[in-house]
């Protein structure tokens, strides 16, 4: 793996210019993978326990990502989220319906 290759993996470290405070943009590849992992573990605790514990986190994640993608930072995080929301949507509907 180059060393630009590398880079692209890493978040990028910028200063706010009326804060001086750092400001960590991560690659939408990481936001994928932190949905990715919050579902996985959703998914486990809906089957592990009770199903309405599964709908609310359900819900929590799609408002979550409804939230995201409208004040993402970069249009890939926004369109990234804006995907993701079918998840949650479809298995609230699911886990909704008798």
């Amino acid at each position: 793996m180059s060393d630009y290759e590398y880079a692209r993996l890493l978040p990028s470290h910028q200063v706010d210019a009326t804060t001086g405070m750092p400001v960590v943009r991560f690659h939408p590849a990481w936001l994928f993978w932190g949905y990715l992992l919050l579902l996985a573990t959703i998914e486990a605790i809906t089957a592990l326990t009770d199903l309405r514990i599964g709908l609310v986190l359900h819900v929590g994640l799609l408002f979550g990502l409804t939230l995201h993608s409208s004040l993402g930072a970069t249009e890939a995080e926004r369109r990234l989220a804006l995907v993701l929301t079918m998840v949650p949507l479809i298995r609230t509907v699911s886990l909704a319906l008798p």
